[in-house]
């Protein structure tokens, strides 16, 4: 199951959006999306589980979560 992880801070990369979901459960893979240009991180990424019980956990307490000064949203992408 594929997760929608928006207002990311702008020094998040994959390693720590992938830190911040791992404790749900086993993660496949990590995105934090990224400007073609510059490379400076858009504020958000994808996250996706192997399992979807995971997913759904991770939705559940981390959407509203406060990250630095930021206020993430997730969902089910």
């Amino acid at each position: 199951t594929n997760l929608y992880v928006g207002y990311l801070p702008p020094n998040y990369d994959d390693e720590s959006l992938r830190s911040l979901f791992c404790p749900f459960g086993q993660i496949e893979e990590v995105k934090v999306i990224r400007d073609r240009n510059t490379g400076a991180s858009k504020g958000y990424g994808f996250v996706k589980f192997c399992d979807a019980a995971c997913a759904v956990q991770a939705v559940h307490h981390m959407n509203g979560w406060k990250v630095e000064d930021k206020t993430l949203a997730v969902r089910v992408a």
